[in-house]
């Protein structure tokens, strides 16, 4: 492979080392310690050395000019290998924006493939729940990435000790994720102190919990803590209720769009008409944490001013 032939323009993944060339592998008195050198997969920013030794099959020294491609640097640039004996260099990469990385060495004749492949940095987000009596929850949350709209799915508790993933499903509880302007937000039952807290079965309550927006810069954890939310009361002035388990429910939440505010600019125009100038504000934010049972009745919640959770 280090002396195969390059093939001209040809990029490096559709050519590989380039076409053997048996004649130039026979005749060369320098031989590499391997064809390729792959790096491995890389985050941004990272930095990672790797060495290659070369051997002199020759009756003198070599003199051997070492050169790498962008993102490789290769020290010393220059190598002195003795007769009959080895010498190393080390190949460095620094990994730049996400991509695969392919560029070649070059020592006098011989030729090594330099690769990488390189994601974009991430960071851990734990979550875990919390019920309204202190026990472990069941419920579940998603993570919404503001910045690109993508959305992840868990279900509580999960498999705490499964390792940390960027899949989009499945049992952990522990997601890779990019830093970034995140909406983690989740739903919290609480069950009878009689039975199992992560148990399916009729729950005493539900909370809507979480941060619609929060910025996520390093490995962070996020307790959905239903102990902090806020009931929803219920009035029904018209006639008396009691509370309901079994009755239907919902949580929802959702995101409010920009909202323009306007100013009247002035402008010649004719009496009693003005051109406004608006601009954008701020989305608004949905309520943090909330929990209510529906009584009997089917009568609707009336909304609380917006509570938050810690």
């Amino acid at each position: 492979m280090a002396t195969a032939r390059a093939g001209g323009d040809i990029p490096v993944d559709a050519q590989g080392a380039g076409r053997i060339d048996v004649a130039a592998a026979l005749k060369g008195p320098v031989v590499a310690s391997a064809g390729s050198l792959n790096f491995g997969r890389l985050t941004t920013g990272e930095e990672k050395t790797l060495t290659i030794g070369y051997r002199n099959l020759g009756q003198t020294p070599a003199e051997l000019p070492l050169a790498a491609g962008d993102a490789f640097t290769v020290e010393p640039a220059t190598l002195t290998v003795p007769a009959g004996g080895t010498a190393e260099a080390k190949v460095t990469v620094k990994a730049g924006k996400a991509g695969a990385l392919r560029q070649e060495l070059t020592a006098a004749g011989t030729r090594t493939l330099l690769t990488a492949s390189v994601d974009d940095k991430r960071v851990e987000l734990r979550v875990r729940g919390i019920a309204r009596d202190g026990r472990p929850g069941r419920g579940g949350f998603t993570v919404l990435n503001l910045d690109e709209g993508t959305l992840v799915g868990r279900v509580l508790p999960g498999d705490p000790a499964s390792p940390c993933t960027d899949a989009r499903y499945g049992t952990g509880t522990c997601l890779l994720v990019k830093p970034g302007t995140y909406s983690v937000l989740g739903h919290i039952f609480t069950m009878p102190a009689t039975q199992d807290s992560t148990a399916t079965g009729k729950p005493l309550n539900e909370s809507l919990l979480g941060d619609p927006e929060m910025e996520i810069t390093g490995d962070t954890e996020v307790v959905l803590d239903a102990r902090k939310a806020v009931e929803v009361k219920i009035e029904t002035p018209d006639h008396a209720t009691k509370r309901n388990t079994g009755a239907a429910a919902a949580l929802m939440w959702y995101r409010a769009g920009e909202r323009p505010r306007c100013a009247a600019a002035p402008r010649s125009r004719p009496a009693g008409r003005s051109r406004s100038a608006c601009s954008s504000s701020r989305p608004g934010r949905s309520p943090r944490a909330r929990s209510w049972s529906p009584p009997a009745g089917g009568s609707r919640p009336r909304r609380s001013p917006s509570p938050r959770s810690a």
